[in-house]
């Protein structure tokens, strides 16, 4: 196999695998995880949403979503209360526990930008993130013209 093609395939993998490895790193002296990040910082987006909600930000399960909620729960840094609308749905909600963690999780994030972008000049960053999002975009556009009313439609803030 070319090295050249091979090292294109993976670029995009490589670059989020060893970002989320470092970010892992980084907040493990928190006694949190990377997933476990991710979930707190959808509820510093928008505190008070429900599991469901929660999944689709993330675009994963609702039951992976459900056990990471339930270590965070018996962390004390967020709570689940009923929905007032809908009794079955539970509501999540950042305690004020979570709030030095999200600075924690801020100080981690600036790391990880300084090592990644390090001697990139902002112009090269400019070009790269304008890449970025015409892919995106180009992406989001194939799956939109390739779903069928049965398949969730996956649509990524931007």
């Amino acid at each position: 196999m070319n090295h050249d093609l091979h090292a294109r395939r993976s670029a995009f993998n490589d670059v989020s695998r060893l970002r989320s490895t470092l970010f892992d790193r980084l907040i493990a002296s928190q006694g949190i995880t990377m997933s476990q990040a991710w979930l707190l910082t959808q509820l510093f987006i928008e505190d008070n949403l429900t599991q469901s909600e929660l999944a689709q930000r993330m675009h994963v399960g609702t039951v992976a979503t459900g056990a990471t909620i339930n270590r965070l729960e018996a962390q004390g840094l967020v709570t689940r209360t009923t929905d007032s609308h809908d009794k079955r749905a539970k509501r999540i909600r950042l305690t004020k526990a979570a709030y030095p963690i999200g600075r924690a999780m801020g100080r981690c994030e600036k790391e990880v930008n300084k090592i990644t972008y390090g001697d990139i000049s902002a112009a090269e960053l400019d070009a790269m993130f304008a890449t970025m999002f015409k892919i995106r975009e180009n992406l989001q556009a194939g799956l939109d013209a390739n779903s069928s009313d049965d398949t969730p439609t996956v649509r990524i803030a931007g």
